[in-house]
């Protein structure tokens, strides 16, 4: 094998809003993200938040840090890596390996399919556009008559529509922002 390094150190820019900023940026707070190499699968094992001019990380840096925006940052890198390490013939079995652990752009992290968060989000819509004053208890019933789940919690109906919303399923907000309903 070309490389035997078990443990990789990607360095990511974090921006002023604690999410990823652009390489070369002079944002002054750098996260560095540990990757297990070993597995069959990379795993993220460590983030460290340094600042550039020595100076120490405050709590509230920590506390603003967007981490699984930074950490699919150091992925897509890893990926890069993997990538860039295939243009050379000596490194492509490096490069096949990165590109394998790194696993996908986007990991999978819910248990549910995508037809799921479509039907929770056609519910919501329909919901939403009938004008329903609390639309998500009315997915919360129609999910709990559908699947057959009678103890359905009211947060995990909302986690769905976050993630339903996160994947662009739903556009339509249930009542106006606040600036315009004054």
């Amino acid at each position: 094998m070309a490389w035997v390094t078990t443990l990789a150190w990607l360095e990511v820019p974090v921006a002023r809003d604690g999410g990823e900023d652009h390489i070369g940026s002079t944002s002054n707070v750098r996260a560095y993200v540990g990757w297990d190499l070993r597995a069959d699968q990379a795993a993220p094992v460590a983030l460290i938040l340094r600042n550039r001019d020595g100076r120490t990380v405050t709590p509230a840096q920590w506390r603003g840090v967007k981490t699984s925006e930074i950490i699919e940052a150091s992925r897509y890198l890893l990926r890069i890596a993997g990538t860039i390490a295939g243009w050379s013939e000596e490194t492509a079995e490096a490069s096949s390996r990165l590109l394998t652990i790194a696993g996908d752009e986007q990991p999978r992290a819910s248990k549910y399919e995508p037809e799921h968060y479509r039907q929770v989000a056609e519910l919501y819509n329909a919901a939403v556009q009938a004008s329903d004053p609390q639309p998500v208890q009315t997915v919360r019933r129609t999910m709990r008559q559908e699947l057959g789940l009678p103890n359905l919690k009211e947060t995990t109906v909302r986690g769905w529509i976050r993630t339903a919303k996160a994947r662009g399923h739903i556009t339509t907000r249930a009542r106006k922002p606040r600036r315009e309903q004054e």
